[in-house]
This record gives structure tokens, sequence and C-alpha cells, in this order.
């Protein structure tokens, strides 16, 4: 079956499991290469690869029918084609934290340093750039469609996440 739908948010999330999994049980396996190369996959290489803009998040990937193969988002019942979303980069920048973690766990200091600033730079755009919404709304924006078009106001999975992750300020 090739029909099948892929969430970026959800590669993040595996990254912040390996590291909470981690800090529960103590099992170093978790910093082992197999897992370690895992999360390297997810945080550079895929990242890098969804990531068409150049501005570190990356982008929901579509068909020459502007069908999403892969989403930007957990929301599958937009149907406006995203780009880019909250949840995702609010799991992005849990997952670089978490990522950070595991360098720390693994005596790593200046690459746990690093993947620390890139999560504060992370948040930093979103709350000063990326999620500013040019209307007299309140409300943060919780996607980027494939127009530029920012979109703004509550949208389920998209603006949850972006509290529950700790990306917006308390």
């Amino acid at each position: 079956d090739s029909d099948f739908i892929r969430e970026i948010p959800s590669q993040y999330e595996l990254v912040e499991c390996i590291y909470d999994l981690y800090l529960m049980t103590g099992d170093e396996r978790y910093l082992s290469d197999p897992f370690f190369n895992f999360c390297r996959d997810i945080m550079v290489t895929m990242t890098e690869m969804l990531d068409s803009d150049g501005n570190g998040i990356p982008e929901g990937q579509f068909d020459v029918e502007g069908v999403s193969n892969i989403y930007a988002t957990y929301d599958e019942r937009d149907h406006v084609s995203l780009s880019e979303a909250g949840d995702c980069i609010a799991c992005q920048h849990r997952a670089m934290l978490a990522y950070s973690g595991l360098f720390a766990a693994r005596g790593d200091e200046d690459s746990a340093e690093l993947w620390k600033a890139k999560a504060d730079e992370l948040r930093r755009y979103f709350l000063e750039e990326w999620s500013i919404d040019q209307s007299p709304s309140d409300h943060y924006v919780y996607a980027i469609d494939v127009d530029g078009i920012k979109h703004s106001g509550y949208k389920v999975e998209t603006s949850y996440f972006m509290p529950l992750k700790g990306l917006l300020p308390r």
C-alpha cells in the first residue's frame, strides 16, 4: 500500500519519546548508536530534506494534484494545503531540547549547548516572526499555507500542541 499519510510532527515526537524513556529508565541503550543515529536522521537529515525555504522548519510536501503526501500537521481535516504548522514547530522545538539532552547524556556538552541554542532560536523565531498575525487578532498564527498566507485562530492540533509542548509563553 503506497497510499498513506506521513505526518512530520510524529517524527519529532519519536525523538522526544526516546529521550523521555532514557530519563525514566536510565537505560543507556537509548543513548546507543542505533537510537542516536535514528534521532540524527530525524533532526538533521529529514529536517534539511523537507525544509525547502531554508528557515529551519520542514514544509509539507504535495503531489502534482496538490494533495499532501507528507503533512506539516497532525490535522488531516483541513482542506487548505499547509506548508508549515504550529504543531510541527512545537514538536520540533521539544525534539531539539530532547536531542540536546541526549547529547548531554552522551557527554557531548558542546553539541548539547548547540542544540539548546537552536531550540531557543526556533522558539524566538516562532514567537517574534512566524506566529505574528498582521490582522487585528490576539491569536497566534497556527499555520502558513503553500501560498504564504498566515492562518490564525483556533485549529485543534495546530493550535493545541503549541502550549502543550511549551512553545508558547506561560
